[in-house]
């Protein structure tokens, strides 16, 4: 790597090592793997505010590295109301250019709702590509997954540490800062307090300046969230304050406490509340959420020598919900339901979409789930019935340890005082049937939802981990058996329509027996329907996506291979529709892995596996092509 490239990281310089990156990095697979790397560390972007005009001439031009660092610093900032937009329209551009880490940023505007309505499978789906496209960004969310878990996956900080752990050694000239961090936080989570300190300062070491803050909190810093060396904290979070470190910016707020504020002198208090805004008004203008809430909870609750105003609260709360904030979207929801302090216009809808996108972001909060639960059942955010009926309410028992029934047989008492009843007593009486473990209709309703968790949470493991993959098809054969079985039991076809998507999410290469699933989802779909009295919107989706299935399969068996059109950025070989090749593949991907059990699992793997494959399926009279092949001007890492 050319030394003053990497003196300019090494050192923070972050506008020279950008444009020392970005000149001829079309040309140079060296330049865009490290503009790659810089890019992925949110703060450096943030610190490119100067240079985002010259860059988004660039990206006009074609270059698709800079298209993909415009949507990145939208992505990160969101500093236009067209920045969603802007993000989508440039990572579309990028990706073709061949820069797969974009797809992660389209990956996860739809996690968090950013395009529009949430969408789990969209988001998995870009992630896949990226993943599949050899994306270092998309690695760096794989460990994230295994360190903090997501969706009802297990969290495994051993695997997460080890995998990153294993990526790293593959880098021979310059470290990974990147991977080094999330060492350092999956050790955290270990408990090795030593050993993530050091992986910490290794990041430092290597470039990433964030990792000063992760060393600080994780040194002095107790797990109460108190601070147990203020001058060991302050001096590590001040080193970073020259080279632009968001988190410096907060180091009044993270030592500001009533006992600090009281033992300050009257000129001290008088001058706290202008020089505590000036800090942070400089952290949210890095992209930092956290900063924007604080000033909205000071001005709201007029303390620390803030004058109280509600409408200047309000306006922080919005700053800081645009940066995907799901502290300050319940903060305008409670100012709106709650307190109603907010500023005139903002009614009750509004109150209740602001909750919504709170549970958006954060899905495991239990009262953020309550307060969605109690605008739909007054009727509000009947726009997202869909999203709710199919993904929340399912959860509202796990989350809430209260128990929910059939949704459609609550009222609402005439005082509003958000209290239901159920008036359906056939539906109480199933319940506890269920609950004693009683058959129902000649079935076992308890045995046939555990035989289906069990599969979908098996098939999860093996697909998330991408272990013994080839034993998913036979986990989904069981679980249609006990899936239909249930599609009779009314109380159960929530709680079905969601484990019948996280199957979906997790079957491929066997497009027959997907139809299959696909089918069992329609009924489910179905019966929704029946008991809500409308139809819903994804009904007609599913239908469509159906008929593409369907069409696809017909097209393979009558050996028009030609006419099956492509979707996606990278093209797939038509005989993965065949009913030969879902016939043999998972015998064929157990065998290419037996084979290959003592390669390492990490980047340029495919390259080992893609041959393997390919002859395993030669062996069972199916000529395949693998994504090299069938897309050659691709470059996979």
């Amino acid at each position: 790597m050319n030394e003053q490239i990497k003196d300019f990281i090494l050192n923070f310089k972050t506008q020279e090592a950008f444009w020392a990156l970005a000149d001829g990095v079309m040309n140079d697979s060296e330049k865009q793997k490290y503009l790659l790397r810089f890019l992925s560390f949110k703060n450096n972007v943030a610190l490119l505010i100067e240079d985002v005009e010259k860059i988004k001439t660039l990206a006009d031009e074609g270059n698709p590295y800079m298209q993909y660092a415009y949507a990145r610093y939208h992505e990160i900032l969101m500093p236009e109301p067209e920045s969603k937009d802007i993000i989508i329209d440039y990572c579309t551009k990028a990706i073709a250019g061949g820069v797969a880490d974009a797809h992660m940023c389209i990956a996860l505007g739809w996690r968090d709702g950013d395009f529009g309505e949430v969408d789990h499978t969209r988001y998995i789906d870009e992630y896949r590509k990226a993943l599949e496209e050899g994306s270092r960004r998309a690695f760096y969310h794989h460990i994230s997954l295994l360190i903090y878990g997501e969706y009802d996956n297990k969290a495994d900080p051993h695997k997460a540490y080890d995998e990153a752990e294993c990526l790293l050694n593959l880098d021979t000239e310059m470290p990974d800062a990147m991977l080094y961090r999330l060492m350092g936080t999956a050790s955290e989570k270990l408990g090795r307090k030593a050993d993530a300190i050091n992986c910490f300062e290794l990041a430092v070491k290597w470039g990433d300046m964030h990792s000063i803050y992760e060393e600080a909190t994780c040194a002095y810093v107790d797990d109460e969230g108190c601070i147990i060396d203020r001058q060991e904290f302050i001096q590590k979070l001040d080193e970073g304050r020259e080279f632009g470190l968001t988190e410096s910016y907060l180091l009044d707020l993270f030592l500001l406490d009533d006992d600090t504020y009281n033992a300050l002198s009257e000129q001290g208090k008088a001058t706290l509340p202008d020089a505590l805004k000036d800090e942070l008004q400089l952290a949210w203008l890095q992209g930092d959420n956290l900063a924007p809430y604080f000033l909205g909870q000071y001005h709201e609750n007029g303390n620390y020598g803030f004058t109280q105003d509600h409408e200047e609260a309000f306006m922080w709360y919005s700053r800081g919900a645009i940066l995907r904030s799901p502290l300050c979207y319940d903060a305008l929801a409670k100012m709106i339901l709650d307190n109603h302090s907010a500023p005139d216009g903002y009614d009750e809808a509004y109150g209740y979409e602001c909750a919504y996108k709170a549970l958006n972001l954060d899905n495991k909060d239990p009262d953020y789930i309550k307060n969605v639960y109690r605008g739909y059942q007054k009727g509000f955010l009947t726009h997202h019935a869909a999203m709710i009926e199919s993904f929340y309410l399912p959860q509202y028992e796990k989350l809430t340890g209260e128990l929910l029934a059939d949704y459609d047989d609550f009222d609402v008492h005439e005082d509003d005082n958000h209290e239901y009843r159920c008036d359906g007593e056939q539906e109480q009486e199933m319940e506890e049937d269920m609950q004693r473990d009683k058959v129902v209709g000649g079935i076992n309703p308890d045995f046939a939802w555990q035989t289906c968790t069990e599969c979908v949470e098996e098939a999860e493991e093996r697909w998330r981990n991408q272990k013994n993959c080839w034993e998913i098809a036979e986990l989904v054969r069981t679980y249609l058996k006990a899936a239909k079985d249930l599609l009779s039991i009314q109380q159960m076809i929530n709680e079905l329509y969601a484990t019948n998507k996280r199957m979906l999410d997790v079957l491929h290469d066997h497009p027959r027996l997907k139809l299959q699933l696909m089918r069992c989802q329609m009924d489910t779909l179905y019966e929704i329907e029946l008991q809500q009295g409308h139809e819903l919107s994804i009904t007609e989706d599913l239908q469509n996506e159906i008929k593409t299935q369907e069409k696809n399969i017909r097209l393979a068996d009558e050996g028009r291979l030609d006419e099956i059109p492509q979707t996606g950025h990278l093209k797939r070989d038509p005989v993965e529709w065949t009913a030969r090749y879902e016939e043999v593949i998972d015998e064929a991907e157990r065998e290419a892995h037996e084979q290959l059990k003592d390669v390492p699992r990490g980047m340029g793997f495919c390259f080992a596996y893609w041959p393997e494959k390919r002859e395993a399926l030669a062996r069972r009279g199916v000529e395949w092509r693998d994504p090299h092949l069938m897309n050659p001007h691709v470059i996979f890492d």
